[in-house]
């Protein structure tokens, strides 16, 4: 069985920025996979997250792989689809 995958740890205090988008997020896709990240600098293993989001676990890694790739960044809330500056569908 593979090891747990995980976000890096934050340098400079991030963890802090990372919980204050969190309670600010003006979007449930956003505020998701932020919860993402903050569950997962807490310790718990992607399997775990995935049931308390109700998503899959390769979507948890999937989040969790983007974060670990660009830091706490806009790249983080794109669309997987590349469409990054697409207005949302209603």
């Amino acid at each position: 069985m593979p090891a747990p995958y995980f976000a890096k740890p934050f340098e400079n205090n991030g963890h802090s920025a990372v919980e204050a988008a969190y309670r600010t997020a003006s979007d449930g896709r956003s505020e998701e996979r932020l919860l993402i990240v903050l569950l997962s600098l807490k310790g718990y293993r992607p399997s775990e997250i995935a049931g308390i989001v109700h998503r899959d676990t390769d979507t948890v890694l999937t989040w969790l792989h983007r974060r670990n790739e660009s830091g706490f960044s806009g790249r983080m809330f794109m669309a997987e689809t590349g469409n990054e500056g697409s207005p949302c569908r209603p």
